[in-house]
C-alpha cells in the first residue's frame, strides 16, 4: 500500500476547494468520491454508447435529470461536480454532439478561488423540444426555453426565451422558430 506520510486518507484523494459544495451534497468526502467515480464511469460509457436509449439510462444513473424522450448525442460534456439535479433536460429536447453544459464553474486550487463571486454554481435547464447545436456551450444558471434553438458553437450566457433561435458568441437572438423575427 502507498505510504500516506502521516496525511489523512481523505486529503490524498486530490479534492479541490471547489469540491466543497459537492461534498456537502453527498454527506461526506468518501461518499462523494465513490459517487463521482461511479458517475464519471457511467458518463464515459454513455458518451461512447451507440444506442441512444442505453445512453439515456446511463446518464440518468449518473445524476442527470432527463425527461421522457430527451436525446443526448455522443460526446456531450456535463460539468456539474456530480451534484444530482444540477442539469435538467426537458421532454424530447436534443443535445447535439460536443455540446457542453456547465452548472458548476470554479478555478479549483488557483488563488483565483479566493476572489468572492468568481466561482459560479447554478442549475442549467433545457426546456421541452429545445435543440442545442453541436459544440454549443451553456454556462451556469442558463435556462433554454421550450422549442428554442441554440446554434452550433454558440456560447449561452443568459436565458433563451421560448421559441427563439440564438447564435454567436455570446449568443444573441437571431430569429424565431416560427420564422418571424
Amino acid at each position: 500500500m502507498a505510504e500516506l506520510d502521516g496525511k489523512d486518507p481523505e486529503d490524498v484523494l486530490g479534492l479541490t476547494r471547489g469540491d466543497e459544495a459537492a461534498i456537502r451534497a453527498h454527506g461526506s468526502r468518501m461518499r462523494f468520491v465513490a459517487f463521482a467515480a461511479w458517475a464519471s464511469f457511467l458518463r464515459l460509457v454513455a458518451n461512447h454508447c451507440f444506442c441512444p436509449s442505453v445512453r439515456r439510462v446511463l446518464f440518468r444513473w449518473s445524476g442527470l435529470r432527463l425527461d421522457t424522450g430527451a436525446h443526448i448525442n455522443m460526446d456531450v460534456t456535463f460539468l456539474d461536480d456530480f451534484i444530482p439535479g444540477m442539469i435538467r433536460i426537458g421532454e424530447r429536447a436534443t443535445l447535439s454532439p460536443r455540446a457542453i453544459l456547465i452548472a458548476v464553474s470554479h478555478p479549483n486550487n488557483s488563488r483565483l478561488g479566493e476572489i468572492a463571486g468568481l466561482a459560479r454554481m447554478a442549475p442549467v435547464q433545457v426546456g421541452a423540444d429545445a435543440w442545442i447545436g453541436a459544440g454549443a456551450i451553456l454556462l451556469p444558471g442558463v435556462t433554454v426555453g421550450e422549442r428554442a434553438v441554440v446554434g452550433a458553437g454558440a456560447v449561452v450566457t443568459r436565458d433563451v426565451p421560448a421559441g427563439t433561435i440564438v447564435t454567436g458568441i455570446p449568443a444573441r437572438v437571431t430569429g424565431a422558430v416560427d420564422g418571424r423575427r
